[in-house]
């Protein structure tokens, strides 16, 4: 059902004064018929939105890619429409607007939808015709015989594309929402049992200048509620909490939540050509042999236990937990206890290559279709050149080009060695955390692979490289913070292990995204771990029921700033594939372990879907490192050396 098309809906749109603002519209719209009673989320975030409509169901929220014209639009029916399409457009009061036919497609969701629809893009605040022209065009595309064909109309500025900003563990909002999130979680937790992912509160707008506080629950895709009742229950709770001059509001938005195994970083393989080495690096993709899905490597570290030390590098465990094929009881007591230092398991000493499985096929595949398109090129050019020839015209523009291609295919030509070696052995995995969940209800992800004997030697040098500041990009200042941080960019390496901290600025190198900058959010995220493995357990092996118990998590935010509008929106921190990187703070110190992200599935522009990333603080990683490597007797005394973890770059 549309909204109601009575003139007085917004009093502004018929009087000369400004429209109202897109977030007032929204608050009207919830307030109203739309988005009562139950819905799918989906459902309750189109209803509230007046700058959106459209005749595709489900109304997956925004935003959706646009590829080329559907195929078999192709030809004369398409040309016919084109006519029709104009005059009904041209005639309906719009202005600025530009109308195509284009497939969009929805990532996030299972199964994917790809949609054939005409778009039509509109800069105008006149909204009210919006559905009749919607409706008039959907019965032009059914009488041209084109009924597959959904339309969309929509304001690209304003319809609504909420990003999520940090916000600093100094602001008031934030102890209010301290003192009052587990009321809050208790409701949350009730009403939408499994079907909630994550809350917490953030400033949430389409873009940082004009975003607000609210409380942000993430939900699973199509789940089924009573929407405003439970933005009722929930502004019930923070309302008599508030100042007279802060508003938090309540959001609710379908989102995807990656946590340790419930979803293994399974990606479609990536080219590694441009960054092949035979020597593996802080961010560098691996797997685990006789596994597809990517994870990548952390800090390159150094354990000393007594007189024995390990070189290794720090990762995930979920990332190289033991194959599906390996026994029962061999998953279970590595999902208890991990890794054991002092009693190795083979199906559970896992053996980590580099690069991981699907890139190495990725790469060697991208490979031999470079060889191949060289050698074309070059034969093509050297035909071009005898034609030439045969007529007396000159080709010293195509000798250049093809000394050029002759170079290049060479130089590719150097990396076949290498090529055909992969994916190389890193080694095995000594000791690593199991599904561990701290004392303090956050998860602790980690694992330590030492690196094979032979290679070793060579490997630990020039490892812990820092970023140079154009790799990085956006540094602390351009997130408005003006504390004095001591880290030259690329001054170095890594210069020690430190901790999460709450408004710290900080970075990752991961596989799948790169260097990425953000802020550690001023308060824990709350996350409800859905999947199919619901168990882990803590530091003394006892399980514990995620699907009963909420974890908490810190989490970091980055940011894009558009070239063309010079307005800030949210940027993914990491992505599928990033699990196991370093997160470095500012002074250049080891702060976190990379384990998780939270996807909005209605969000940013900048693309299909932006990851928020889930982080373990690195005191918590060594200090679980360290007792894992320490002896201890059956009353929990140490009757051993104790084990030390350091870089190996210190």
């Amino acid at each position: 059902m549309e909204p109601s098309s009575s003139p007085d809906r917004y009093p502004s749109e018929s009087a000369p004064s400004s429209p109202p603002s897109p977030r007032k519209r929204r608050m009207w719209l919830r307030s109203s018929d739309e988005t009562s009673g139950e819905m799918t989320i989906e459902d309750y975030i189109y209803g509230s939105d007046d700058y959106r409509k459209t005749t595709a169901l489900p109304r997956l929220p925004l935003p959706l890619l646009e590829s080329r014209i559907w195929p078999h639009l192709r030809g004369n029916r398409l040309e016919e429409v084109r006519g029709p399409i104009d005059n009904i457009l041209s005639s309906s009061g719009l202005q600025n607007y530009h109308a195509s036919i284009v497939c969009l497609r929805k990532t996030g969701y299972t199964p994917s939808f790809e949609v054939p629809t005409l778009r039509v893009w509109v800069r105008g605040d006149r909204t009210l015709q919006w559905p009749q022209i919607r409706d008039t065009l959907k019965e032009c595309l059914n009488q041209h015989d084109l009924p597959n064909i959904e339309v969309e109309i929509f304001h690209p500025d304003k319809c609504y594309l909420p990003s999520l900003f940090s916000i600093s563990p100094s602001h008031p909002s934030i102890n209010i929402y301290n003192s009052i999130r587990d009321q809050l979680l208790k409701v949350v937790d009730q009403k939408l049992r499994t079907a909630w992912l994550s809350m917490c509160i953030y400033k949430i707008g389409n873009t940082e200048d004009v975003a607000e506080f609210a409380v942000v629950v993430y939900v699973a895709p199509f789940t089924y509620l009573n929407w405003k009742s439970l933005k009722f229950d929930l502004d019930r709770i923070i309302r008599p909490h508030l100042p007279h001059d802060l508003t938090i509001g309540v959001e609710f938005l379908p989102g995807h939540v990656s946590l340790t195994d419930d979803d293994l970083d399974t990606t479609s393989g990536l080219d590694q050509t441009s960054e092949l080495s035979r020597v593996p690096i802080m961010g560098s993709s691996f797997g685990i042999r006789g596994r597809e899905s990517s994870g990548t490597l952390g800090c390159f570290v150094k354990l000393t236990v007594g007189d024995k030390i390990h070189h290794g590098v720090l990762t995930n465990y979920h990332v190289v937990e033991p194959l599906q094929s390996a026994p029962e009881k061999v998953k279970l007591q590595a999902a208890r206890y991990g890794a054991s230092y002092f009693a190795s398991v083979a199906d559970i000493a896992t053996t980590a290559i580099f690069p991981s499985q699907e890139d190495s096929m990725a790469t060697q595949k991208a490979f031999r279709k470079g060889i191949s398109n060289g050698h074309k090129m070059i034969t093509d050019i050297r035909r071009e050149i005898e034609e030439r020839e045969e007529i007396g015209r000159r080709t010293d523009g195509l000798r250049v080009e093809l000394k050029s291609s002759e170079i290049g295919l060479n130089s590719l030509q150097l990396s076949k060695p290498i090529v055909d070696s992969i994916p190389i052995t890193l080694g095995k995995v000594l000791v690593s955390s199991g599904k561990l969940v701290g004392d303090n209800n956050m998860f602790i992800d980690w694992a330590f692979i030492e690196l094979k004997k032979d290679a070793a030697k060579d490997w630990i040098d020039n490892q812990n490289i820092l970023p140079s500041q154009q790799q990085i990009g956006l540094v602390p200042c351009k997130y408005g913070i003006d504390e004095n941080y001591i880290y030259t960019i690329g001054s170095g390496k890594i210069t020690n292990f430190s901790k999460m901290e709450k408004g710290n600025w900080c970075f990752k190198t991961g596989r799948s995204t790169g260097i990425t900058t953000g802020i550690c959010h001023g308060t824990e995220a709350f996350v409800k771990h859905i999947g199919k493995n619901l168990s882990c357990y803590n530091s003394k092996g006892e399980k514990m029921q995620l699907k009963n118990t909420v974890i908490k998590s810190w989490i970091v935010i980055g940011k894009y700033t558009s070239y063309a509008t010079r307005k800030v929106s949210q940027g993914d921190f990491c992505a599928s594939g990033d699990s196991g990187a370093a997160v470095i703070d500012a002074r250049g110190r080891a702060a976190g372990l990379l384990y998780g992200s939270l996807t909005g599935l209605c969000g940013a522009i900048t693309g299909g879907v932006v990851g928020a990333g889930f982080v373990c603080s690195m005191d918590e990683v060594v200090a679980s490192i360290e007792r894992a490597a320490t002896s201890h007797d059956k009353f929990g005394n140490v009757n051993g050396p104790r084990a030390e973890l350091t870089l190996l770059s210190s």
